[in-house]
């Protein structure tokens, strides 16, 4: 019989995933115009609704060239919205955009690894308040991704702490799993873009998810596991990897 103090150590093993692409198909154009559609405000919801047209080309663009400098231009659409009601709006948009697009084979890896009793963290460049109700779903313990400064209750558009994108995501999984007592050499992490690399590099057990020219060549190359959903997406708007 195991005893108390035994029963409350928790394993070293983790399941780590990349969200956009990875876990659902959606990105971060998608999330930003469901809370626009719901801003009370119709001067503000016409306005915000213009930029997407207007800087769209813009946006693809650089997301091709610089994730970061991407999330940084995008995010600061998010300018003069309401902390709490974006909050409040992240079920429904949890509920109306992740649900009809989470990929089934990454999720039944998900419910796999929270049976085993692994713990599940989630790390992406898609903003934390959007992914809360989905960690809540999926049991995680964590979720690794940028913030939006903040005042007096409205948000200023700016990334506050870490542009968690591309190497930042190997960075944080790497300080989390030292505070947090993880053994990334026993763990696995799930990824679907070359910008994914550095995060799959770090663990023992990398999994690809639809994987993009770029990392199908790698993961053939070492050995990955691969996963090729039934519906393969092939959206192209930005994606907050």
């Amino acid at each position: 019989m195991n005893s108390p103090q035994q029963a409350t150590v928790r394993t070293q093993i983790a399941a780590i995933f990349d969200v956009d692409g990875t876990l659902v198909r959606g990105n971060a154009i998608d999330y930003y115009l469901f809370f626009v559609k719901h801003l009370s405000n119709p001067v503000q919801r016409f306005l915000k609704r213009l930029a997407v047209p207007m800087w769209g080309p813009y946006w693809l663009l650089l997301d091709r060239i610089d994730r970061r400098r991407f999330n940084r231009s995008f995010y600061r659409q998010y300018r003069g919205f309401s902390v709490a009601r974006m909050q409040e709006l992240a079920q429904a948009c949890f509920q109306d955009v992740f649900v009809p697009r989470l990929i089934p084979e990454t999720l039944r890896r998900a419910e796999q690894h929270r049976a085993r009793g692994e713990r599940i963290l989630l790390v992406s460049g898609t903003l934390d308040f959007i992914l809360a109700p989905l960690a809540e779903f999926l049991g995680a313990e964590a979720v690794l991704s940028p913030s939006l400064a903040h005042e007096a209750g409205i948000y200023q558009g700016r990334i506050a702490g870490k542009n968690v994108v591309g190497s930042t995501k190997a960075e944080v999984v790497t300080d989390y799993a030292r505070q947090e007592s993880i053994d990334l050499s026993r763990s696995y992490a799930y990824g679907d873009s070359l910008s994914d690399a550095s995060l799959l590099s770090q663990v023992g057990r990398p999994i690809v998810v639809d994987p993009d020219r770029k990392l199908l060549s790698m993961a053939n190359r070492l050995g990955w596991e691969k996963i090729i959903s039934e519906q393969e997406g092939s959206d192209s708007a930005p994606q907050s990897r």
